[in-house]
């Protein structure tokens, strides 16, 4: 399946972007990464806080029908999330990276694999706002209200039997589960260094679970 990567033409770190693609497709997995600079959203992303309906208006502007699209922004968008999700178009900052990733490219494999199932079956937006876990449970549909325990998420890189069973009823193949399985294996490698930061923002039990059920698909 093809998915389109934008950005805005004066992205600073469009080098991460590119490798990012790069490993992407180079997993061997049944997604291929396409990265374009978009030059509508330049004025977007210069915008303190970004608000995501703005960003949805200038793809709709620019293609007649939205394909399954990433768009990566810099600055923080509306209520400081992370990432919003409407059909096909998946949204995301990579503001504070540097808090929650060893590296950028590191980060932004793990939100194309947070977002690849819902944007490859074209989730419709009310299933989509059934998927927030709350507590964080390890999955890549996390809330993570607390924005630091995205790097729990990271390291356990899981996607739960609800979610797995939410896409499979909204018509996704089990290939692209695979797939993104790929790209989850890949970033719980990468976050092996920060297994010892995780204690000290989780709870005792968080990490115990970490310990005796994240430590196999780590090492």
């Amino acid at each position: 399946m093809n998915i389109l990567v934008l950005v805005s033409e004066t992205f600073k770190n469009m080098s991460d972007v590119e490798q990012a693609v790069k490993t992407v497709n180079g997993l061997g997995t049944a997604f291929k990464l396409s990265a374009v600079g978009l030059p509508s959203l330049t004025h977007v992303d210069n915008k303190t806080w970004i608000r995501p309906p703005e960003i949805v208006e200038k793809i709709r502007n620019t293609y007649e029908k939205i394909v399954p699209t990433f768009v990566i922004v810099e600055n923080r968008l509306k209520e400081d999330m992370f990432s919003v999700y409407k059909p096909s178009l998946y949204i995301f900052t990579t503001t504070d990276w540097k808090k929650y990733s060893p590296s950028l490219t590191t980060y932004l494999i793990y939100m194309f694999a947070c977002g690849l199932p819902s944007v490859a079956c074209g989730l419709p937006e009310r299933s989509s706002d059934s998927l927030d876990n709350h507590p964080d449970i390890g999955c890549i549909s996390d809330y993570c209200g607390d924005k630091s325990n995205i790097m729990y998420s990271m390291m356990i890189g899981d996607i739960c039997p609800h979610c797995r069973d939410l896409f499979a009823n909204n018509g996704l193949e089990a290939h692209y589960l695979d797939s993104t399985e790929k790209l989850l294996n890949y970033v719980k490698k990468e976050m092996i260094p920060y297994r010892q930061r995780i204690k000290q923002i989780a709870p005792a039990e968080r990490v115990n679970d970490f310990e005796t059920t994240g430590r196999s698909n780590l090492v």
